[in-house]
């Protein structure tokens, strides 16, 4: 280690204890560094701005120190017109290990920590990371902002998650008990189902920012009526507005069909709708929408929510759209993830444009997702989708639903019942279960093709899976016809059941609407076969 490597720079170390501050500084010299010192948070900020202040390139300060403390004097000064402030190192000093003295001094600004007593080698590492290798210091502080961040994040998942779950595991017991009216268990059911898709939207957008980062995420373009797809999502808000002194309303110019991806941008309109309707007791949201055309068949969308709310301030606004983000310190200020607003703004730039946030404090916000250089749908493709063919109603009757005969391999035995009840309820009572691929394939080999109109199966499972199952059943002549559709968590088999070999995608958790409609299409298929 040379002995003079920190030669030429300065270092300000405040610290009450006399004894602290002469090892230090000692330690300091002894590794080339000039060393000032101060015996508290006022004379370190009377040295920040004094004579040679510029020279100052490191400060270590003790966390505990009367009168004012290293974490204030390092949120002064950081908030200070100083030119140094947003750049000085500030190395906090503590003895103390609660987690929440260390959350406080990063939040004030300081770039680190570090536990007393401090050694040759301990400061040497200060040293060498602030002084020598400023591009190390960034990544450190981001890393340490990121962190923060995402540990804030999952706390706030943690919260998200644990409220929904509450009403469900509380409501569930209570429905075993019993009610005492009709009326009370009904709102027991409404809640349990509320609750259970405010999960599923939760899931849904950390995979989706999750997907979008890593540049999986696939944007699907097709002839777009943009006006009616956004018309529907501020309709969905109005009917759910229970506050009178709120005018949630939309305004869109005429527009041609445009080559939008609509599942997307409906799901940024209903975050950026949903997002202002949180922050905004009275007024109005409003959601506009326009298409300025720049040269033949393309031009500029623009779509806007403005509302009349609480606003934001400069500072948050620098890093509202970033993954894990909240407006303010306070988890009582802002409720959420906060992954809504980075999920619009990495789907508008999938879509060639991004995400502008205007707003003061206390005036209200405005979000502007802008898509340059936008085609439009020209030709033959540019049919208005009402006067497109109807798509097949994936209905099934009676009597198709009392004579389909279903085979459903699952290794959890909780997936069993819930889906044999919910198919019980669409009148689809023959169904036959097998708790893996292998056992699925075996009954399949004894009862014949003829013996079942589809098969629904998990993934993954022991023995078999589901893809080795589908695999199998294509491989034998006197089954490859039959209907297999994938029983799946996993949304990436959306887009690749088909070359796997399954008929369709059942994505977990079911509903009645989504097994109606590949029962009516399974059965659709075994009458044309």
């Amino acid at each position: 280690m040379p002995p003079k490597e920190f030669e030429g720079y300065t270092v300000l170390l405040a610290d009450d204890e006399e004894i602290a501050r002469e090892i230090v500084a000692n330690i300091g010299e002894d590794l080339g560094a000039r060393c000032i010192t101060a015996k508290d948070g006022n004379e370190l900020l009377e040295k920040l701005n004094g004579p040679g202040s510029e020279d100052i390139a490191l400060v270590l300060t003790d966390i505990n120190m009367p009168g004012k403390n290293g974490i204030e004097a390092c949120s002064e000064f950081r908030a200070s017109a100083h030119p140094k402030a947003k750049k000085l190192p500030f190395i906090g000093i503590s003895a103390d290990t609660n987690p929440a003295i260390f959350d406080n001094a990063i939040s004030a600004g300081m770039n680190g920590m570090t536990m007393k007593p401090l050694t040759r080698e301990t400061l040497y590492a200060h040293f060498h990371i602030t002084l020598k290798d400023k591009r190390a210091n960034e990544i450190f502080c981001e890393r340490i902002q990121q962190a923060l961040a995402k540990s804030l994040f999952f706390s706030t998942v943690s919260h998200d998650i644990r409220t929904p779950l509450n009403a469900i595991i509380g409501f569930s017991q209570l429905l075993k008990i019993g009610f005492d009216s009709q009326q009370e268990h009904d709102n027991a059911v409404e809640s349990i189902n509320v609750s259970s898709k405010t999960l599923l939207q939760l899931v849904n957008d950390i995979l989706d920012l999750s997907k979008l980062e890593s540049g999986k995420m696939e944007i699907c373009p097709e002839p777009t009526e943009a006006s009616k797809v956004l018309e529907e999502i501020v309709s969905a808000f109005r009917f759910s507005n229970h506050n009178q002194d709120l005018d949630v309303r939309c305004k869109t110019e005429k527009m041609p069909l445009l080559m939008l991806d609509p599942q997307r941008i409906r799901q940024i309109a209903f975050n950026l709708v949903g997002n202002a309707v949180k922050f905004t007791k009275e007024g109005f949201v409003e959601l506009r929408a326009s298409f300025k055309p720049t040269q033949a068949g393309r031009g500029t969308f623009t779509l806007t929510v403005q509302d009349t709310g609480c606003g934001i301030s400069e500072e948050d606004q620098k890093r509202l759209a970033s993954p894990f983000a909240q407006v303010g310190s306070s988890k009582a200020k802002a409720k959420g993830t906060g992954l809504g607003l980075a999920i619009c703004r990495q789907l508008a730039k999938a879509m060639g444009g991004d995400l502008d946030i205007t707003s003061k404090l206390g005036e209200g916000a405005t979000f502007s997702i802008v898509i340059p250089n936008l085609a439009t749908a020209d030709g033959a493709d540019a049919v208005p989708p009402e006067q497109s063919a109807p798509a097949p109603v994936s209905i099934l009757t009676p009597e198709e639903a009392a004579g389909l005969r279903l085979l459903f391999a699952d290794d959890t035995n909780l997936n069993h019942i819930v889906l044999k009840s919910l198919l019980k309820k669409l009148g689809i009572c023959k169904v036959t279960s097998a708790m893996n691929g292998a056992e699925a394939l075996a009954i399949l080999e004894r009862e014949g093709a003829d013996a079942f109109d589809m098969v629904i199966t998990d993934m993954f499972m022991p023995q078999m899976t589901g893809e080795e199952l589908v695999s199998a059943i294509r491989a034998n002549t006197h089954l490859s016809t039959l209907p297999v559709y994938l029983f799946t968590a996993d949304v990436e088999f959306k887009d690749t059941y088909a070359e796997k070999g399954f008929s369709g995608v059942l994505i977990k958790p079911a509903t009645l609407g989504s097994l109606q409609s590949i029962c009516a299409d399974a059965r659709r298929s075994s009458l044309k076969s």
